[in-house]
């Protein structure tokens, strides 16, 4: 805990000291006092160029988000939390404290996505700051290029027949065993487990089909009925994709349930995925 709070005062004084001069700057070089656009924002950004003490800050950003993460199972750390706001505040660490209570909040609501939220968001800005440094035109433009999903695609295509080509199946066990007729091994060739011991067809799938606290994982690997519906819901997804022709592999009927409530749903995702799976004519 002292670590992570070591951690939040030095990223609080630095983000201070970074962002005060980039305000300056956008005010008084670029005279933005009623509004601001993407373009004076980077040249300021490129005037300030404190791009080692900004790499610094990604720094502790992750460094406090894996630290978050790791304290959030602890249940004496909520106690903890509550028990040193007066202190905190007497100390003149009201603010500090404030941001810790509130991120160890954020991350325990997130679960198991928190490290996968701080990795995303930590990456992201890594590659602006790099695309501002190195003079890109538009660095806050970090989207793929269709040209790129098409190529990746393309790949993705040969070395899926490749492997179907060499594959040989050796399954272990009736209920691992990925068959043609599913969509994918949700619930099938594997299952994810949250630091809370909820236990899920995969990452995406957020249905939950048993807590280890309550059964063992066999127990839910063999018995639970909603372990089963996920099984029988991949040969429906398997059936309804086929329609669409080539969207294939890239699907996901997780992500498909949470954004339109159906697995088979198609979500726009999924739709621009069908558009660029389409082979080149001729």
């Amino acid at each position: 805990m002292l670590h992570a709070a070591g951690l939040a005062l030095e990223l609080n004084a630095l983000s201070h000291e970074l962002d005060a001069r980039l305000t300056q700057t956008l005010v008084e070089a670029f005279r933005c006092h009623d509004g601001l656009d993407e373009v004076a924002y980077v040249a300021a950004y490129r005037q300030c160029a404190r791009y080692d003490l900004r790499h610094r800050q990604l720094d502790l950003v992750d460094q406090l988000g894996q630290d978050l993460q790791r304290l959030v199972p602890k249940p004496f750390i909520h106690t903890a939390l509550k028990l040193a706001r007066g202190p905190a505040r007497l100390a003149g660490l009201g603010e500090l404290h404030r941001f810790l209570d509130t991120g160890f909040h954020a991350f325990r609501h997130m679960g198991a996505d928190a490290g996968t939220f701080v990795t995303t968001v930590v990456g992201r800005e890594r590659a602006i700051l790099e695309r501002i440094r190195a003079g890109h035109p538009m660095p806050l433009e970090i989207a793929p290029s269709r040209a790129g999903m098409a190529r990746l695609f393309e790949l993705q295509r040969e070395r899926a027949a490749a492997r179907q080509a060499d594959q040989e199946r050796r399954p272990t066990d009736a209920t691992a065993e990925v068959a043609d007729s599913k969509h994918c091994g949700a619930g099938s060739a594997t299952v994810t487990v949250d630091p809370f011991g909820n236990v899920y067809p995969c990452v995406q799938w957020r249905r939950r089909v048993g807590n280890l606290h309550e059964q063992s994982i066999q127990t839910i690997w063999r018995q639970s009925r909603e372990l089963a519906e996920v099984r029988r819901l991949a040969v429906d997804v398997k059936q309804a994709i086929s329609q669409h022709g080539p969207l294939g592999v890239g699907f996901c009927p997780g992500l498909a349930e949470q954004e339109t409530g159906d697995p088979p749903g198609l979500y726009p995702a999924a739709r621009r995925l069908l558009e660029l799976r389409q082979p080149p004519a001729g």
